[in-house]
């Protein structure tokens, strides 16, 4: 059944990785269990959302925008859903849980440039993992949006679109899923050109999206 996204608080999530393709993760000040987690926080009214994952990260880990480079964002909201103790407590229980938007950030600086002792802290403790560390030290209610974020979509518009997706893939892990998609207006003539990509690149994989369309499994 589709979110209603009136139902979910707009949020970012910000996952930074370092020359060696680890990623950042926080240990939350709040939590007394050993749960770690990316940056993330909430959007403000009118702001948009890759606005709100610098300012997030500036106000969450201390890093200025000068310091990380942007290599992509999610195309679409990812929503979560939280226990229903703590979806009647936070927000005044007007959210049923969260909607993000994810940006990845190659850290340029150096690990200096990181301060968690923020004006309000959010993490007691930091360090770089590995993406295998990711999802088995969320909250579990996390772990279904955590187990997606080793993914890279690229929205085709153009034959220039398939340039930049295998510029993209140079940037992430080995492993990471790689999805394409049409951009809707288009989609008749993006889906034969994405086919026939496929076919000379088979670690690419339709999007979820665009196998409804075509009605395949």
């Amino acid at each position: 059944m589709p979110h209603n996204p009136e139902d979910f608080r707009p949020n970012v999530g910000m996952m930074i990785i370092n020359q060696k393709k680890e990623i950042f993760v926080g240990k939350r000040i709040d939590h007394p269990s050993e749960f770690w987690q990316m940056p993330q926080g909430g959007i403000d009214a009118q702001e948009e959302p890759s606005i709100a994952s610098l300012r997030e990260m500036e106000e969450e880990v201390g890093l200025k925008k000068n310091k990380v480079e942007l290599i992509t964002q999610s195309s679409d909201w990812y929503y979560y859903s939280l226990p229903q103790d703590l979806a009647e407590t936070m927000w005044k229980g007007k959210y049923k849980g969260q909607r993000q938007m994810w940006f990845l950030y190659k850290f340029t600086g150096n690990e200096k440039d990181i301060n968690i002792h923020t004006e309000h802290p959010e993490f007691s403790d930091w360090k770089w993992v590995a993406k295998d560390f990711l999802v088995p030290n969320i909250v579990p209610f996390k772990k279904e949006i955590y187990s997606k974020a080793n993914e890279l979509k690229v929205i085709i518009y153009n034959d220039s679109d398939f340039k930049f997706a295998i510029q993209e893939k140079k940037k992430v892990s080995k492993d990471c899923i790689l999805y394409l998609q049409p951009e809707w207006s288009k989609k008749e003539k993006s889906l034969e050109k994405i086919m026939a990509f496929n076919k000379l690149n088979p670690e690419w994989k339709l999007s979820v999206q665009t196998h409804k369309y075509l009605g395949l499994q």
